[in-house]
């Protein structure tokens, strides 16, 4: 079978508008993807602005159309800095590779901001925001969880399925539910300060 890869191709040296502009130009199916990585909302927030398709095919093939586009935006003053590709949870076609990822979308009001994300970090989620989603008295929140031993889907899967339980146990609405397979991140550090990988000694042992 197939697969159906998700990729994302962060990139600086813009706003979301030019990057559409640009986009547009190059004629492509790809969208522009902005996500804000504070838990408020204020001006503390680490923004990345990403490019997002999917495609059909090997991870080579993902990997070749992105440097492609990275080589038409690179003309453009635009730099790509990191290469994301994700797949189903369940899907081993690329082995068990580099992290499973699990989001969660939770509508609230702002004031429970705070709340959620002292609820999420009990289960070690973090939280984060589609930027052009803001709103003046309710917005949308994804919790993100990331499991490090990709090769134990069903552990990782019990694991965000206490955090969901919590959250709708606390009140929050909880609205969908995402679990992915990230077969290729190059640049894990883009999340420094946010989702940090655990040292060793704090990884779950084998």
């Amino acid at each position: 079978m197939t697969s159906v890869l998700e990729v994302h191709l962060t990139v600086e040296g813009c706003g979301p508008s030019a990057l559409r502009e640009i986009l547009d130009e190059l004629a492509t199916d790809a969208k522009v993807t902005h996500i804000a990585l504070g838990e408020t909302g204020n001006d503390d927030t680490s923004d990345q602005l990403m490019v997002t398709w999917h495609q059909p095919g090997p991870l080579a093939s993902a990997e070749v159309r992105s440097a492609e586009l990275g080589d038409q935006l690179e003309r453009r003053h635009v730099r790509a800095v990191r290469l994301k590709v994700e797949v189903t949870a369940d899907d081993l076609g690329h082995g068990h590779g580099q992290y499973l990822e699990h989001h969660v979308l939770i509508s609230l009001p702002i004031e429970d901001v705070d709340r959620l994300r002292n609820a999420a970090g009990v289960h070690d989620g973090r939280v984060s925001m589609r930027a052009r989603r803001r709103a003046a008295t309710h917005e949308q929140r994804f919790v993100t969880q990331r499991w490090w031993q990709p090769d134990r889907l069903a552990e990782a899967t019990t694991t965000f399925d206490a955090m969901v339980d919590d959250l709708a146990a606390n009140n929050f609405n909880v609205e969908q539910r995402i679990t992915e397979r990230v077969i290729h991140d190059s640049n894990l550090e883009l999340d420094a300060g946010w989702l940090d990988r655990p040292t060793p000694s704090m990884e779950a042992p084998a």
